[in-house]
């Protein structure tokens, strides 16, 4: 199915139905929906099978820890401060 989809979308490499899992979990994640209502767009999947997908940190994860680095580097503890992740923090789930 997800073949005959890809096909007529025009989107070349076809996806997998892991793959797309995959990333709808790491952007749910990203956005801090809870696991259980994870699963439950993604499947029977168990909570330890959804961390598995989002063992990474995203670009804005990685902005916002290499800024907490720096700052504690050159002395700023105001930047100390872990801030939330701007990536469409405005979206409501």
């Amino acid at each position: 199915m997800m073949k005959m989809m890809c096909t007529a979308a025009g989107i070349t490499p076809h996806l997998t139905n892991d793959c797309v899992r995959a990333t709808a979990v790491t952007v749910l994640s990203d956005l801090n929906v809870e696991a259980r209502h994870i699963k439950a767009v993604t499947g029977p999947k168990s909570e330890s099978a959804i961390e598995s997908y989002n063992v990474r940190a995203s670009s804005p994860q990685k902005e916002n820890m290499s800024n907490i680095l720096s700052g504690f580097v050159s002395g700023e503890e105001s930047s100390l401060q872990p801030q939330a992740i701007q990536n469409r923090s405005d979206v409501q789930i």
